[in-house]
């Protein structure tokens, strides 16, 4: 087997519960992966996530386990805090890394973690599993293909429940845009392109509840309102949806599960075109209920395993890179920014 093709030696930092429940598993389904060890401060944690997931090797010292082994990677996932000190220490040992979302807490911690990588001469992945989801993924497609134009306009929707206060930042609703916003800003870059500047209004009705409503602009010169709150459901029931217009044509993406979209023409190709039917017509796709969001092959963790693989043993560039990172970040800022002082704040 070329050193290209073989599967990639990987270690893990973090044994907590979503990497048990997320990261672990879709690492299960990627051939491409040997996972030799992992390491986490907590031992009992430590021995049981190696135990589930059959990982011959556990440590409580990120150096240790570099030094008893020739990694090509490792995974951080913690705090933000954690995925900039780890992703550092592991970089300048000359490993590749995959850090968890968002890799800081700061655009300034986030550009210091992708200088250090760059530096380096290493890569480094961001955790956006949006962008491996394979509804993503097909609008990508879709939006790149001749004819779609540029996106002239975006609308881009994500409700959950009341966020809380958390890795030290100072409001909840800033911790929103960090913690759990920072997927929406970065699947907007990933379909649209760079965002210019944002105008944005927040209404504060409680403790981590409150309503962002945002005008963008992006760089091309396309527009956008982003309608993102903390009021509508409970913490963990989400509701996400992006539409984008191109030219003459449109398509909507539904929490990762539907797509919809409006050909240039107006009409389907035979034979998805209805007989008799002299109006509109729109191609519908609904994922199968086994590939729903909870599938981490459909959501995309498997996606970025597989992408960490490839990166970490051949010469590609990560899909989601930490740079990205910092670019998503700068958005969760500058609204920020605007919604403090009213006035249209430019990205960056």
């Amino acid at each position: 087997m070329s050193e290209s093709n073989r599967p990639a030696r990987l270690g893990f930092v973090g044994c907590g519960s979503h990497a048990n429940h997320r990261l672990y598993p879709a690492i299960k389904l990627v051939r491409e992966i040997d996972l030799v060890a992992v390491c986490d401060l907590d031992a009992d944690r430590a021995r049981h996530t190696a135990t589930r997931w059959g990982v011959p090797n556990v440590y409580g010292d990120v150096d240790e386990m570099i030094d008893n082994h020739e990694l090509d990677a490792a995974i951080v996932c913690g705090t933000p805090q954690m995925h900039c000190a780890v992703g550092q220490q592991c970089l300048e040992r000359g490993l590749h890394i995959y850090v968890e979302k968002p890799s800081a807490i700061t655009s300034a911690e986030a550009q210091a973690l992708a200088d250090v990588a760059t530096a380096n001469g290493r890569k480094g992945i961001c955790g956006f599993m949006k962008r491996y989801a394979h509804i993503y993924r097909a609008a990508k497609a879709i939006t790149q293909a001749d004819g779609f134009g540029p996106i002239n306009m975006a609308e881009v929707r994500f409700t959950q429940g009341p966020y809380p206060k958390l890795w030290g930042i100072d409001h909840p609703l800033r911790a929103f845009l960090i913690g759990q916003l920072v997927h929406i800003f970065d699947i907007t870059r990933f379909l649209c392109g760079d965002v210019a500047s944002v105008h944005a209004r927040l209404n504060e009705v409680g403790e981590g509840e409150g309503v962002y409503a945002v005008n963008l602009t992006f760089a091309h010169g396309g527009v956008g309102l982003m309608s993102l709150n903390a009021v509508a459901s409970d913490s963990w029931h989400f509701d996400e949806t992006i539409r984008l217009t191109g030219y003459r044509q449109w398509l909507e993406a539904k929490d990762q599960k539907h797509l919809t979209y409006h050909p240039v023409d107006g009409f389907l190709p035979e034979p998805l075109r209805k007989q008799h039917a002299f109006k509109q017509q729109t191609l519908h796709y609904d994922a199968p209920h086994m590939l729903a969001f909870d599938s981490l092959d459909m959501g995309g963790y498997v996606g970025e395993m597989r992408d960490l693989a490839r990166i970490a043993v051949g010469d590609e560039q990560p899909t989601a890179s930490l740079q990205d990172c910092v670019e998503a970040l700068k958005i969760a800022e500058a609204i920020w920014r605007s919604a403090q002082s009213g006035a249209v704040e430019a990205v960056g």
